[in-house]
């Protein structure tokens, strides 16, 4: 048993999104010969215990080992109902929850953010760009004030981190330990794609 590995969390990522600014669906483009979502799924598996897919109905979304569910699209398109999908399925109390267009996830921060969860139902960091809500810890005591904003249309991600149970992590937080801010890095248009194959190619060659 790896004892580094949070067996009582549950990894879950969105892929059910409308990629507008990309112009067409993320999870499958080819990333430096991987599948986009494919280095998401690589970064957490050392981390959780279980990897959960979430996805629109429509997509197949096949990963050894990987679970995919479905999106409940009896709630408005949002990441909101995503992430309630993610926590009904899960095993687990807590789910860390990303995007399926994050291919530099830290395990560290992963788990270091696990540890601030003590006497919260979520934690979201801080950075000076703002809340990152889909780079955040949930707990399935969530679930009924998620729903009540999607039922009544409260669609923003950023609601959750405005809960008074969830903690926001700030700069401040993270004061001694090494935080590498690309575990925060989303592929959301081509510039961002054509970014992120530099810094894989950078990485192999050993000057990145």
């Amino acid at each position: 048993m790896d004892f580094n590995r949070l067996e009582d969390v549950t990894g879950v990522i969105l892929a059910g999104g409308s990629s507008r600014r990309m112009g067409w669906s993320k999870w499958s483009l080819d990333l430096a010969g991987k599948k986009l979502i494919s280095w998401t799924v690589q970064a957490l598996q050392p981390v959780v215990g279980e990897i959960i897919i979430v996805k629109r109905p429509e997509q197949r979304i096949e990963i050894p080992g990987v679970k995919a569910v479905n999106d409940d699209l009896s709630y408005p398109p949002s990441a909101l109902r995503g992430i309630v999908a993610g926590l009904m399925e899960s095993k687990t109390g807590w789910s860390f929850f990303c995007g399926c267009d994050m291919p530099f996830i830290q395990p560290e921060l992963v788990k270091f953010l696990f540890v601030l969860t003590s006497g919260y139902k979520g934690v979201v960091p801080v950075l000076e760009d703002g809340p990152h809500p889909l780079h955040s810890f949930y707990h399935k005591d969530l679930v009924g004030q998620i729903r009540e904003n999607l039922e009544t249309n409260s669609l923003k991600l950023l609601e959750i981190a405005r809960q008074p149970e969830v903690r926001r992590v700030t700069l401040e937080d993270f004061a001694g330990f090494n935080l590498d801010t690309i575990s925060f890095f989303n592929v959301n248009t081509p510039e961002d794609f054509r970014r992120a194959e530099k810094m894989i190619t950078a990485r192999r060659d050993g000057s990145g």
